[in-house]
């Protein structure tokens, strides 16, 4: 079960293609298929070269520096795209603190040369200066003719040493070049996109936005990006950024003001709920429970859609359960002491959409807590499925104990049943529907007559769903039976 992405990628590229618009930050609750997405969207886009790292993969310590490894990262990522080095040109006052750092050792046995023994020995400081002036013409002029074996010996002093900022100096001129040779030669405007920015160390996570940061200070008159990327996309959560800031700085500390340096126009809301919502009944028939059940079907059907439209249910985990094809098998709940009639998920389907939703969450307490979250929310219906089912699907459930009056020897119908909850009393009853073949496969059905709060009549459409099916998970005497089950 795929999306149709056209319309965000068509949103997407309208918001990326301005030329101000250098750098981006990229919005999107865990989950949703943003790293899918940007994948798809360069891969089949002729405009644009992209860079794609994960930070959140890196092995890296609390003490290592993070952007050493993003620099190692675009390194090893640029030696794949038919770069030339032979032709690259590194400026000599760049060059200087490499060689420095290179030859440092044999720079001090040098300096301590020139200490001037008892009857000073001049000429031979002097040979020593100038044989320190030829090793670094040596040296610059191998840098030029083999930048290919620098960068090797480069990646491979990751394996056992961290980067300095001698040679992030250096090495980060050397991505300069190379990201403007492709873009030269390959007429594509170069972007980097640092992935999974929210789910990184928090020290690893302000220490990528320090260097851009002071980047950009350095380069407010070219506003020109780090290692000359005509773009660079941050990918994250922003209200997690937001929260991670908040405990770091304090929540008195303006996150605006800190944030808004690092997008250039506005931070881009990834949100796949549309596109949800619109392929939702594709989904319906790769589910053989949702099809074949009515009253099953508009309970699940609701609750997945709210818990999607606020992405409180990641969409991988959507497609993974739906592709599974779960079936629900015959869960009894209660036994009646009088009739030995079982009560099942055949007389009240909640019980299936719990089973159901549970496979989502993994345990009955996420998912009391997920509808707890939509309390008092505005919540989506596309479908347009009808409040009074919903609303008769957990009255079904409350009144599991009042089943035993329509056994398979007394059929009845049950009539003026009330009902009472925290905030409403609900009047109705409860009818046995017959099946003339098998009375086993009887059907009961909730028709509820009145609703009251305060002894004031209201409407259904005045009742928050969620606010009484969380009372129904947590607190009514249904609850306590059907925990048992989960």
């Amino acid at each position: 079960m795929k999306f149709n992405l056209d319309r965000l990628i068509e949103d997407f590229e309208n918001h990326l293609k301005p030329e101000d618009n250098n750098r981006i930050i990229f919005s999107g609750a865990f989950g949703t298929g943003k790293t899918f997405f940007l994948d798809n969207f360069f891969l089949n886009n002729s405009e644009y070269e992209a860079i794609h790292l994960y930070p959140v993969n890196y092995s890296v310590s609390p003490t290592e520096d993070i952007f050493e490894l993003i620099k190692y990262d675009i390194l090893f990522s640029l030696l794949g795209r038919d770069v030339e080095l032979e032709n690259i040109n590194i400026p000599i006052d760049v060059f200087l603190p490499y060689f420095f750092q290179s030859n440092q050792f044999n720079i001090a046995a040098h300096l301590l040369g020139y200490v001037p023994k008892v009857g000073g020995l001049l000429k031979e400081s002097a040979e020593k200066i100038i044989e320190l002036k030829k090793q670094f013409d040596k040296d610059y002029k191998n840098t030029k003719e083999s930048e290919f074996d620098n960068i090797v010996k480069y990646l491979e002093k990751f394996k056992t040493i961290k980067g300095n900022l001698y040679e992030e100096d250096y090495f980060t001129q050397l991505i300069c070049k190379l990201v403007e040779q492709i873009k030269e030669n390959k007429k594509k405007k170069n972007v980097l996109i640092i992935d999974d920015l929210d789910r990184i160390d928090p020290d690893h996570i302000f220490r990528i936005f320090n260097i851009l940061a002071a980047h950009l200070d350095i380069s407010k008159v070219t506003n020109q990006n780090k290692f000359n990327f005509d773009k660079i996309i941050l990918v994250c959560d922003i209200e997690n950024i937001r929260k991670i800031f908040a405990n770091r700085y304090g929540m008195n500390v303006d996150f605006s003001g800190y944030i808004d340096k690092f997008y250039s126009k506005s931070i881009y809301p990834y949100n796949l709920s549309f596109e949800i919502e619109e392929r939702f009944r594709d989904i319906l028939e790769h589910t053989p429970d949702l099809r074949t059940n009515s009253n099953f079907s508009s309970n699940t059907i609701y609750i997945l859609l709210a818990f999607l439209q606020y992405n409180l249910l990641p969409v991988r985990v959507l497609l993974r359960n739906l592709d599974s094809e779960i079936k629900t098998k015959r869960l009894k709940v209660y036994t009646d002491n009088e009739f030995r009639k079982d009560i099942t998920n055949n007389e009240i389907e909640l019980i299936s959409t719990i089973y159901f939703l549970k496979e989502f969450f993994q345990s009955y307490e996420a998912l009391i807590s997920n509808c707890k979250f939509l309390i008092g929310k505005e919540i989506k219906n596309p479908l347009n499925i009808s409040i009074q089912l919903l609303v008769s699907e957990l009255i079904s459930a409350i009144s599991f104990k009042k089943y035993h009056k329509n056994t398979i020897n007394i059929r009845d119908e049950s009539e003026n049943l009330s009902l009472s909850t925290p905030k409403y009393i609900f009047y109705y009853s409860i009818k046995r529907l017959w099946n003339s073949e098998n009375i086993s496969n009887d059907n009961y059905k909730i028709e509820l007559k009145d609703i009251k709060s305060n002894s004031t009549k209201i409407k259904l459409s005045d009742i928050d769903y969620f606010e009484l099916l969380t009372w129904v998970l947590e607190e009514s005497k249904f609850s306590k039976v059907v925990r048992d089950q989960f």
